[in-house]
């Protein structure tokens, strides 16, 4: 069985090319998502997607929005499986602002077609999000990336079909969180480089210290469980 991480920014890392090596000499699936049409697209002209690295394309809602990302995004996401990460982020931002990424987020959600999965961010706009994806297309599949709103909307979202990816830290700063994800619901994610936290730089070998931490906090067989959910996400065809 195969570990999986389905939330890492690979543009991150100054040295992504060893970071890409590593990844596909651990043989872990991993998704790594981006934050604009121009990242996905650099990184697609670099790398070379394989069994175990695969890119998602991004509209990060605190990046920049014009008219051309937008157009761009529409081209790019017609031929992209995975999506993300798209959202809402409603930390910074004004009222404004706020109902522009919703228009945005939700043209992603649209333009992207049917069979797709998304990595959704939801910060301080968890309710905002599932008033959305209520509406959607129930071919696509939804992942809610590092979930911290309120146990209420995270059941909702749950009975939507939204899974679930969970990191290191949202064990000491989200507990009642973890805890109430359905287990056939459970992803994992480093989110790294930004989202982990080791005590050191994460690379890709960590992976499996997320995994036995997990499985210690939640008294369960992470690898199994992830792998069991994975195949009902993935389906057929990857």
């Amino acid at each position: 069985m195969y570990l999986s991480d389905m939330h890492f920014h690979l543009d991150g890392y100054p040295n992504h090319r060893q970071i890409y090596n590593q990844i596909n000499e651990c043989k872990q699936y991993t998704l790594c998502v981006t934050n604009s049409p121009e990242i996905y697209e650099a990184c697609l002209s670099t790398y070379k997607e394989t069994q175990f690295v695969r890119f998602a394309m991004g509209m990060h809602p605190l990046e920049k929005m014009t008219e051309g990302a937008i157009d761009k995004f529409q081209r790019f996401a017609k031929k992209a499986r995975y999506i993300g990460e798209v959202g809402l982020d409603f930390s910074k931002t004004s009222a404004t602002i706020q109902e522009r990424q919703k228009s945005v987020f939700s043209s992603c959600l649209s333009l992207a077609g049917e069979g797709k999965i998304f990595s959704i961010h939801s910060l301080r706009a968890e309710k905002q999000v599932y008033e959305i994806l209520k509406f959607q297309n129930r071919a696509n599949k939804y992942i809610m990336h590092w979930y911290c709103g309120d146990i209420d909307t995270l059941v909702k979202l749950a009975a939507l079909g939204c899974y679930f990816s969970i990191n290191i830290k949202q064990l000491t700063s989200n507990q009642d969180i973890v805890r109430a994800i359905p287990r056939e619901r459970i992803l994992i994610e480093s989110d790294a480089p930004i989202g982990s936290n080791l005590g050191k730089k994460y690379v890709p070998k960590d992976l499996s210290v997320l995994y036995d931490r997990i499985s210690c906090f939640l008294k369960i067989d992470a690898v199994n469980q992830v792998n069991n959910n994975m195949r009902l996400l993935l389906g057929k065809g990857d």
